[in-house]
């Protein structure tokens, strides 16, 4: 059996990983199996880069595990995400800069502080902004995935169909990882990400699953 080590403590995106390779015989390992954690600074330009600065963090880590632990030097693969909201500034994008805002330092407004924002701040920030833009705003996530392996380091760019992002969420926030799937329209059915279907959520986005899970075959033997 093939095995990877997957470069998240995203519960919600080892999931989607998980269901992506649903049927490959690859065994997914994590952070979670490791002795220790780290912090990786995502100080790239693009997803991709970030993505990449992940990847050799964890490969760096992984070497220095005892030979007979089961992560030693695995591939390794890491994915970045993006968000593009339609109809605002450059300057205003969220970017690869997702989850991070700024605020005045109260000791010199003049200086930005940058915040790293939690599951629920970041829902409330984003249907702040659908609000101020009439009630919805439509938006896409691109994403990037990095994977090291004794071969060499390769990358893969992918973007997702647009979506409504609204002022209101449906119910109340409860899954960690994907705080904008309650208030998140898929545009093809008209139903909130969390209320769709196993079928629904394949037939609305199974192409990145499906990018994602050949690239991996492609590279990792």
């Amino acid at each position: 059996m093939r095995q990877i080590f997957y470069a998240s403590s995203n519960l919600s995106k080892i999931q989607n990983l998980k269901n992506w390779l649903a049927g490959e015989e690859i065994r997914i390992f994590t952070p979670a199996d490791l002795p220790c954690r780290i912090e990786v600074e995502e100080s790239g330009s693009s997803v991709i880069e970030n993505a990449v600065l992940k990847v050799k963090a964890y490969v760096r880590l992984l070497k220095q595990l005892p030979p007979d632990h089961p992560c030693g030097h695995l591939p390794v693969l890491a994915h970045d995400t993006g968000l593009y909201l339609e109809g605002v500034p450059e300057q205003e994008q969220p970017g690869i800069h997702v989850r991070r805002y700024y605020l005045p330092d109260e000791q010199d407004p003049s200086r930005l502080i940058e915040k790293s924002m939690s599951d629920q701040e970041a829902l409330l920030h984003y249907c702040r902004i659908a609000h101020e833009h009439g009630g919805r705003i439509k938006a896409r996530y691109f994403r990037g995935a990095a994977l090291q392996t004794e071969k060499g380091l390769f990358t893969l760019e992918v973007d997702s169909p647009s979506m409504w992002i609204l002022d209101t969420p449906c119910h109340p926030y409860t899954e960690k990882g994907n705080p904008l799937d309650v208030s998140t329209i898929d545009i093809a059915t008209g139903k909130y990400w969390c209320d769709l279907t196993a079928s629904e959520r394949d037939a609305a986005y199974g192409f990145l699953g499906s990018k994602i899970a050949s690239f991996i075959r492609e590279h990792v033997s």
